[in-house]
């Protein structure tokens, strides 16, 4: 098999009778574009569209989704490719209403961007060649559809469920409205004889005697027999590799090619004694075996095809099984319980083609470094990119996917359920190689938008609206493709018959807290497993400042068009006066307000995380909304869509790490509960203090901890220690006592302090924040000297570069208490704005 890659020379035009209002008068002629690239990333390129997501530009960009555009090249084949029994055009990641022309002659059409295509060329290639793709507008498309079948709610404003593109290309509450076309994969021209492996699915698992088995099932597309080869076969050749490159494994399959059929499936079965297991982050080790496939004609020495793709080998269940609260929702992972610690992920750009490997590298390094073990990988964006998956493998972070399904009520007429299918079909099958991914999910918020979402449920009827979908075709075809991986239907789900919000069952989204309620209300609920839950706050002043033309001068009110939540500036707001005295938050700068948004997202946040974690093992699961962004926005994100890291990011790190203190409300009153979610027993002390703001202590209590591996150890706390004197002026402290140089109990295995307050902050008589800095510029070393109390300190970098970072955050020091400050990626401070804020600033 050779192939051809169609990445040069090409170039885009606008197909116009006259140039839309808001077009540049450059486009009356083509222009040269980049593949992978998308019409907006070319005008961007070629300097004819200012950047959208500066300033309010997205608003007047709105044209470009609206046109008709052609991407064309030129090409040449040579002799021995037009020689080939079979040639094929391969186009993958195509964004996503085209007619495909070759040499002036129409071979077919893409509808999908989440499905490869494949059009038969042997008839058609020359010598010299012009390939054109004629991208009809996506929002034409949608509303034709629409149109044709009738109208099904949706949210936002464009009805992206008739259409199987990228759903926040439309818009969403996070994100801006930018309707693009384009090439995300560079075209293939493939030629092959005899045979092509056309799809390899392995199948992993355990067998109990402490072997792994391996089941390659593979699907070979196969030439018709000539009448003097009749007795043609095809062999396939499977060998695994160890990670130390010691072959463990090996197995043929004879194939009959002379039935006619054009695909075959041979099933190849392979056995691992003594596997080194693959294991999520936190668990073990990730090591990836190499499995390597040969297609051949018998008897004959050089393959016709092969495939070579690293795995792991693991077992997957999903644990659904009745107790007395009602149902469990657990993922096991080579038998042993998981409990996860993730976040949800979006698409970290809205031109794909900018998300490339070093980017998401740094991204998932970042997940890493902040304790989560995994992404959901939500369905109203993309099927992320091998690369995505592969560093996933190698970091050991476990991969949730969704289908393409978010927040809708979707067709399952004509063409959507080829569509779909196909769609499933070729993202299962290209997934199933990975060892992160362990679970499918059907859709987003699709059940719960049916049942409770306005009039959705009466406004559909007896029509389809998707259900057919995630309750038939999608668990039919991972049962058939992948059955080694679990499935569920849905999040929020809960099971049939069930209200999909029902917390004793499946998966749990909590929006209450955020649109309507003070955070407070997590420790309402107690769900299975917490799939959705977050709070807006805003990117860093950085990356607002580099997005906006006033600079860091920016006027917090002035950013309505980075708020794309429904009345989001109001329910900002909002949170932000149940917690913070409202005098202050109104006369905050733009660098407090960018602080006091942040803060108060790293606190809800965490305190949802650290409730959800104490429930455990009833609660087995924690994914909060959003680990990252697509543009610079007010949004839910830990990451800003520069890369920056909000102060959210490390409350990750402290609330998702192994070893956690946390005071939890009990019967009664309150108890520190003690969170050991590593291999280790944990043996220590700890004390915990009720002590003033001036750092007297009122009372004290020491516990001993004697926690086994994965378990948890709650501490009541005595009723003369619980009690405050002054809820305005006290809190409690709880601290680990540890032995200088104790080898068993190293740095990194601490628990941070756990404090507690009783009021909110605009009802705390904070002191003024008095303090002290050491600056060690050569080493970027900053030490605090608290000489009050200092709440929840931070070291805002408000101007500094993006290669600019602090190691820690959110700070509590009582009087007389110092902490260190590290910065990095700061060569020069002369121009960079370094400032301690505090939540002092802002009580009462």
């Amino acid at each position: 098999m050779r192939q051809q890659l169609l990445d040069r020379d090409w170039i885009l035009e606008l197909q116009h009778d006259a140039l839309p209002a808001g077009a540049p008068p450059e486009l009356a002629s083509a222009l040269p574009a980049s593949v992978p690239g998308c019409v907006h990333t070319a005008l961007l390129a070629a300097q004819l569209i200012p950047d959208p997501f500066f300033a309010n530009n997205e608003a007047d960009l709105q044209w470009l989704g609206e046109q008709t555009w052609r991407y064309s090249c030129p090409f040449d084949v040579d002799e021995d490719l037009l020689a080939a029994d079979h040639l094929e055009l391969v186009l993958a990641q195509v964004d996503t209403i085209a007619e495909v022309v070759l040499n002036g002659q129409s071979v077919g059409h893409t509808q999908s961007l989440h499905c490869t295509y494949r059009f038969d060329l042997r008839d058609l290639l020359r010598e010299h060649n012009t390939l054109e793709l004629v991208f009809s507008s996506p929002l034409h498309y949608a509303r034709a559809q629409e149109a044709r079948l009738g109208t099904l709610p949706h949210v936002e404003t464009h009805p992206f469920n008739f259409i199987r593109k990228p759903a926040y290309h439309f818009g969403w509450d996070w994100g801006p409205c930018l309707v693009t076309s384009g090439l995300y994969e560079a075209p293939r021209l493939v030629s092959w004889s005899d045979g092509r492996l056309a799809g390899v699915r392995p199948q992993v698992g355990l067998i109990d005697t402490g072997a792994a088995w391996v089941r390659v099932e593979v699907d070979v597309a196969c030439a018709a027999p000539s009448a003097d080869d009749a007795e043609a076969a095809l062999v396939l050749e499977a060998h695994l590799t160890s990670p130390e490159g010691v072959r463990v494994a090996a197995a043929t399959h004879g194939l009959a090619s002379n039935d006619g059929s054009s695909t075959v499936v041979g099933v190849l079965e392979l056995q691992v004694p003594a596997p080194e297991l693959w294991w999520p982050r936190g668990h073990g080790a990730q090591p990836l075996y190499t499995l390597e496939l040969a297609l051949r004609l018998e008897g004959a020495a050089a393959p016709l095809d092969t495939w070579t793709r690293p795995i792991g080998l693991r077992s997957v269940a999903l644990d659904t099984s009745p107790d007395d609260a009602g149902s469990a929702f657990r993922l096991l992972v080579n038998g042993r319980p998981i409990f996860v610690l993730g976040a949800n992920w979006i698409p970290d750009d809205v031109f794909l083609d900018r998300i490339t490997e070093p980017r998401l590298r740094t991204r998932l390094e970042q997940a890493v470094a902040a304790n989560l073990n995994l992404l959901r990988v939500w369905g109203g964006g993309i099927y992320e990119s091998e690369a995505f998956y592969s560093l996933c493998d190698e970091l050991g972070v476990m991969v949730w996917q969704d289908f393409g399904f978010a927040c809708a009520m979707y067709p399952e007429e004509a063409p959507f359920d080829a569509l779909v299918e196909a769609e499933a079909r070729q993202q299962v099958t290209r997934l199933c190689t990975h060892p992160s991914l362990v679970l499918y999910s059907g859709c987003n918020e699709n059940f719960w938008g049916y049942e409770d979402w306005g009039s959705w449920k009466k406004d559909v009827g007896a029509r389809t609206w998707g259900a057919g979908f995630y309750l038939g075709l999608l668990p039919g075809v991972v049962a058939e493709l992948d059955p080694s991986r679990p499935y569920w239907p849905g999040s929020p789900y809960s099971g049939e018959g069930l209200h999909p919000l029902d917390p004793n069952h499946g998966t749990l989204h909590i929006w209450d807290a955020w649109n309507q309620k003070d955070y407070a209300r997590y420790h309402e609920l107690r769900p299975r497993f917490a799939a959705e839950f977050g709070y807006q706050g805003a990117a860093c002043l950085a990356t607002l400042a580099e997005a906006e033309p006033k600079g860091v001068a920016i006027d917090p009110r002035q950013l309505e068009h980075r708020q794309k939540a429904p009345k989001g500036m109001q329910k900002l707001r909002d949170r932000l006066l149940e917690r913070f005295c409202e005098a202050k938050v109104g006369a905050a700068s733009a660098q407090e307000w960018v602080y006091l948004t942040q803060l108060n997202q790293a606190r809800a946040v965490a305190s949802g995380a650290e409730w959800f974690r104490s429930l455990a093992p009833h609660c087995s699961g924690v994914v909060y909304w959003q680990f990252n962004d697509c543009w610079p926005a007010l949004s839910w994100s830990a990451v800003d869509s520069a890369g920056r890291l909000k102060l959210l990011w490390y409350a990750t790190c402290q609330v998702y790490a192994p070893r956690l203190l946390s005071f939890q409300p009990a019967e009664g009153g309150l108890e520190l509960v003690a969170i050991n979610d590593s291999d280790g027993a944990w043996e220590q002390r700890v004390v915990v203090r009720r002590v003033d703001f001036d750092g007297r202590i009122a009372a004290s209590v020491a516990f001993e901890l004697h926690i086994a591996p994965r378990a948890l150890q709650r501490c009541s706390l005595p009723a003369a220690l619980a009690v405050p004197q002054d809820r305005s002026r006290e809190l409690f402290v709880a601290d680990l006592v540890v032995e200088a140089n104790d080898p068993s109990k190293p740095h990194e295995s601490q628990a941070r302090r756990a404090t507690f307050f009783f009021e909110v902050d605009k009802n705390l008589s904070y002191p003024a924040a008095l303090y002290s800095v050491d600056a060690d510029v050569e080493h970027g070393h900053l030490t605090l000297h608290a000489q009050s109390l200092l709440r929840d300190a931070a070291l805002m970098l408000e101007n500094a570069p993006l290669t600019a970072a602090v190691d820690t955050q959110l700070i509590t020091l009582l009087p007389g208490e110092s902490a260190v400050f590290r910065v990095t990626g700061l060569a020069d401070y002369s121009g960079s704005v370094l400032c301690f804020r505090f939540a002092n600033a802002f009580g009462g």
